[in-house]
């Protein structure tokens, strides 16, 4: 200690005390800065001296102007270091950084302690101006300490000099060493429309601290939105993709709508890349995994969809959210032994979580039985309301299983079930009748939806019959349904409209076309309806519409080719064994126009032709059509007949 104190006041250049150092900077007049920084190199805040200075105006507009300044570096004893503070360099704004010349250490000036700030010229005579309105900004400059920048920087902001707090606040980043006070003040850079310095800091990894990862991840996201609403897209993936690297210490709900951003200009891999960061950060985010399966379905990449999910799971093996999203990936891809696997682990984690538990009984109603499953579900809604959709369709998929099984008992009780948790849904109820039909029980099928006809959903509710009557029934059961429907209820104009199509389908094209024509109206009826009502025209003599069926078909429902085909033939049988011969001539060229190659599209021409006795001219088409098919052996049959 002796020795320190000796050192202290007997050396030439004391261990411990501010060393002055006199330096100029020269500069082009004519472009001189208004503001400079000061800046020095220390190992903390508490005593850095940098400074923001502004710079005296000079008296010319050419030639060069010097300005003379002092810096005062700190020493100490202690070998650590803490409080060296030693010059570093001077900081100028960009705009006027080309009028710097040169920084020059003028002489020691080590023994003195305060030296003058002062802006000369090559005229000896310094200039002096007197303001008389002096700037309001000169009562904020402070200089206590290097973040009192940022001060008059708010200050400018306030009195609308946006271009001064931009200058103000850049300075601050170059003397704070406050990780929260300069992400403070990136942020407030971000608000002053100067996003890329803002950018810049955000990015500034030697600065990163786990302390401040909420802050820098929110002003990441902020900066990526702001350059999606000016279209930078470059400049917004790179601040979503930093963001992204920091999910866990930000809302997942930001980092989706990041996502989207980067899904509406038209980059939907990167936000897949940040769901997953979402995702991994927080497994249980159950909104991010629902708008990620959605756009996974809208890219349709299934493969991807379902590795991702499964790469999710395998991060989180106790998670509920992962594994329910792989199960319901699984079952997309046809993988129904994977899907089982996934959803039983979601149940496993979490026993009482109702959502696994009805993706579990959905998927392996094996494993249960009924009135297991009634129990179960509903203490899953009663729990969670919410969950009644699912409810609904975990009693569909129960109650098709024990029908295919034949215990129609058992899969209606789960039907009924269903439908009471989803009153709305006219699906549930066509699903059960579905899945009777299909089982060769059609007469639970309709006893199911016949019901519901006069309701809300009868228009549905009558498509569903029609389709499971032409699917299942005979013709003849066709008929008498629809027939007894319209006498039950006249007033229907969907059930008018079925019974319609069945009086066509059962040869009676007139009455069916009267039928028609007391309907309020055809339009906005199905492709396969508009089809059936075309060729019901068509064989009760009627003006066919623009444009002909050969060409309506393949041109606006080629789907339907087979089926039209099919009509025309059976109609053009039903009109010869009437007696009908010219409408059954017109049915019949309509199907040889439809498909030119079909065997049975020409004998049901030539036949028309034969039961007009015309047999010159029936000759004639079997030529014709002997030359045309492929395969025409019954053809070559007639014409040897």
């Amino acid at each position: 200690s002796l020795g320190m104190l000796y050192n202290l006041h007997f050396y030439e250049t004391p261990m411990w005390h501010t060393r002055a150092r006199y330096m100029v900077a020269e500069f082009d007049a004519a472009n001189m800065p208004e503001w400079m920084c000061i800046c020095y190199e220390s190992q903390g805040a508490w005593n850095d001296f940098s400074q923001m200075v502004r710079l005296p105006e000079p008296s010319g507009v050419s030639g060069v102007a010097r300005y003379f300044f002092p810096v005062y570096e700190l020493f100490m004893p202690d070998d650590k270091r803490t409080a060296r503070n030693l010059f570093r360099a001077i900081a100028l704004p960009g705009a006027n950084a080309d009028a710097l010349l040169g920084v020059y250490e003028i002489a020691d000036f080590s023994r003195c302690r305060f030296l003058l700030h002062l802006m000369e010229q090559d005229d000896p005579l310094l200039y002096q101006r007197l303001q008389y309105c002096p700037d309001p900004l000169s009562y904020y400059h402070a200089e206590n300490s290097a973040v009192d920048v940022a001060t008059l920087a708010e200050a400018a902001a306030r009195f609308n000099r946006i271009d001064d707090a931009v200058l103000f606040y850049r300075a601050a980043l170059l003397l704070s060493r406050d990780p929260s006070h300069r992400l403070y003040v990136a942020r407030r850079l971000l608000d002053l429309q100067d996003p890329d310095t803002a950018l810049e800091e955000a990015l500034d990894d030697r600065r990163a601290s786990s302390v401040h990862a909420r802050e820098r991840a929110e002003l990441l996201v902020a900066l990526g939105a702001e350059y999606g609403r000016a279209a930078q897209t470059a400049k917004m993936t790179r601040a979503f993709s930093a963001a992204g690297a920091l999910a866990q210490h930000i809302a997942p709900g930001r980092l989706a709508d990041a996502a989207l951003t980067l899904e509406r200009h038209g980059q939907p891999d990167r936000a897949f890349d940040l769901f997953r960061c979402a995702l991994l950060a927080h497994p249980e985010y159950e909104a991010g995994a629902s708008i990620a399966d959605e756009l996974w379905d809208r890219y349709g990449a299934a493969e991807r969809r379902l590795s991702f999910w499964k790469e999710l799971a395998a991060a989180h093996p106790r998670s509920i959210v992962p594994w329910l999203r792989l199960g319901d990936a699984c079952e997309n891809a046809g993988d129904a032994l994977a899907a089982k696997q996934a959803y039983a682990q979601a149940r496993h984690n979490d026993p009482d979580h109702g959502r696994a538990l009805l993706r579990h009984i959905a998927a392996s109603p094996e494993l249960f039985d009924a009135e297991d499953i009634l129990t179960h579900v509903e203490k899953a809604v009663t729990e969670e309301p919410h969950l009644a959709h699912f409810a609904s369709q975990c009693l569909e998929r129960a109650g098709a299983f024990w029908a295919q099984r034949d215990k129609h008992d058992t899969a209606r009780v789960l039907f009924d079930a269903a439908a009471r948790h989803a009153p709305q849904n006219p699906a549930v109820k066509i699903n059960a009748a579905e899945t009777f039909a299909a089982s060769g029980d059609m007469d639970k099928a309709l006893a199911i939806l016949t019901p519901l006809l006069p309701h809300d959903a009868g228009e549905s509710i009558a498509t569903a019959l029609h389709r499971l009557l032409q699917q299942y029934a005979a013709p003849e059961t066709r008929f008498a349904f629809w027939r007894e429907q319209r006498e039950k209820h006249p007033d229907l104009p969907h059930v008018s409209l079925y019974y319609g199509i069945a009086l066509a389908d059962a040869g009676h094209y007139d009455a069916a076309m009267n039928m028609f024509d007391r309907l309020p109206s055809t339009k906005a009826q199905s492709p396969e309806v508009e089809l059936r009502l075309r060729i019901a025209a068509l064989a009760a003599g009627r003006a066919p519409d623009a444009p002909p069926l050969h060409r309506f078909v393949p041109e606006q429902h080629p789907e339907f080719a087979t089926l039209a085909f099919h009509l025309l033939i059976q109609t053009t049988d039903n009109l010869v064994a009437q007696g009908r011969l010219a409408r059954a001539e017109a049915t019949a060229r309509e199907a040889t126009l439809l498909q030119p190659d079909a065997e049975a599209a020409w004998l049901a021409l030539g036949g028309v032709l034969e039961a007009r006795d015309d047999l010159r001219a029936a000759l004639a088409l079997y030529c014709e059509a002997f030359g045309r098919v492929a395969v025409a052996e019954r053809i070559a049959s007639r014409i040897d007949d």
